[in-house]
Parts: C-alpha cells; structure tokens; sequence
C-alpha cells in the first residue's frame, strides 16, 4: 500500500485476477491509480470465447463504476493465443465500454 502511495506513480500495469488481485478492491484501495489489465492471459490461451467476454464484462463493469482503469489483458497475447479469443475481448470491450 505505502510504496503505491510514496512513489507517486499514476499507473499500475498488470492486474491479473488468477494471482488473486482482485479489481474492485484494488480500486476502492487506490481510486487515484490507473489500473490496468484484469483479463487473464491463461483464459485468452485456454478458454472459451464465451469465457473471455465474460471476463472482459465483469471488468468493464468495475471500470464503468469507478473510472480510471484500462481493461485489457493482464499480460500479454501469446502467439498461441486463439485470434476468436482477442477478437471476442476486442469487440466485448469496444461494445460494452
């Protein structure tokens, strides 16, 4: 909490919810820190579509209660990532946002 706050940093890239980091209470802990990611890299690799869009909503609707976070992935894309999976991310995000 305090190397958040004693560093002054606006930001805080990789919020991954498999490592138990949960988005609403971290925004409630920091309203004034961007937050960003939230959709696991492992469901985009390993889940279904309709697992991806039911992450990405579930983020979307933290986001859209708060303000001030990026929903995106938690990490990144992996070359064997299923193109359905980021496209499903992709237009949940655009529609929903």
């Amino acid at each position: 909490d305090d190397l958040f706050r004693r560093t002054g940093i606006d930001g805080y890239y990789e919020i991954d919810r498999r490592a138990g980091m949960d988005l609403e209470k971290l925004k409630k802990r920091f309203p004034n820190l961007v937050l960003v990611g939230n959709i696991s890299s492992y469901t985009l690799t390993q889940g279904s579509k309709y697992d991806v869009v039911k992450e990405a909503l579930s983020c979307l609707k933290v986001a859209k209660r708060y303000g001030g976070i990026i929903v995106g992935v938690s990490n990144a894309i992996l070359p064997t990532t299923p193109i359905e999976n980021v496209m499903a991310m992709i237009e949940t995000v655009r529609k929903y946002r």
